[in-house]
């Protein structure tokens, strides 16, 4: 793996955060390296190809970069914009759909109001 790639890995893997390309080239920025925009989004697709990140497709939306490429399913906040990871609504995936077709992937976004953006609303919604 090129030191650029190895960079870009380990900004994606070390944050707790679901990072937007622009957000991982500032972090690239501040480690003082002299590496053009056009070279994160390179690497992200490689790493992404190799199946070492997963990008999250947000529609009308900057795609994130997660480190967890386990499957999953992620929601979205309408409000700030963050991106947070959601236990499968299933209870168990096997890999395999009704039909016994393979499952090799997914994508499931929930939009929503996170809590902390309902809390400054001062809105308090009672789970169901």
């Amino acid at each position: 793996m090129t030191k650029n790639r190895k960079l870009i890995y380990s900004i994606v893997n070390s944050s707790c955060e679901h990072m937007t390309a622009d957000e991982i080239y500032i972090k690239v920025k501040k480690q003082n390296c002299k590496m053009v925009y056009a070279t994160v989004y390179n690497c992200l697709s490689y790493l992404v190809e190799q199946g070492l990140i997963r990008r999250i497709q947000v529609a009308n939306n900057a795609d994130r970069y997660d480190k967890n490429n386990i499957m999953h399913d992620h929601f979205l906040c309408k409000k700030c914009g963050k991106v947070m990871d959601k236990k499968p609504c299933f209870n168990s995936f096997t890999g395999f759909d009704e039909n016994e077709n393979k499952i090799e992937s997914y994508e499931l976004i929930y939009y929503g109001i996170c809590k902390e953006c309902l809390n400054k609303e001062g809105k308090n919604y009672e789970k169901i």
